[in-house]
């Protein structure tokens, strides 16, 4: 059948981000959360439904700032992480 608008949606962002990370190749890829504070940033990495995203709302309810839930680029010269931003996905459980 017809896929839902919400499929849609969901393969559309999947297409964009394949997209320009493919442009991004010399930054390091990394199924990750980012969250930072006044001096520095942390990386929550683990394969998928471990709660990286959850842990990165919570440390952000907690006065860091996030800036990705699912995807960083960490640049190979400083080993800094690059936000690539995403709506955050959070489970019903998590909610």
């Amino acid at each position: 059948g017809i896929p839902s608008a919400g499929w849609a949606a969901r393969r559309a962002e999947w297409l964009l981000a394949d997209r320009v990370l493919r442009r991004l190749d010399r930054f390091v890829h990394v199924h990750a959360a980012v969250v930072a504070g006044d001096r520095r940033s942390l990386l929550v990495v683990g394969p998928s439904g471990r709660g990286k995203s959850t842990t990165a709302a919570a440390l952000a309810l907690a006065g860091l700032t996030l800036y990705a839930d699912d995807v960083a680029l960490i640049c190979p010269d400083t080993l800094r992480p690059v936000a690539f931003p995403r709506p955050v996905k959070l489970n019903a459980a998590s909610r």
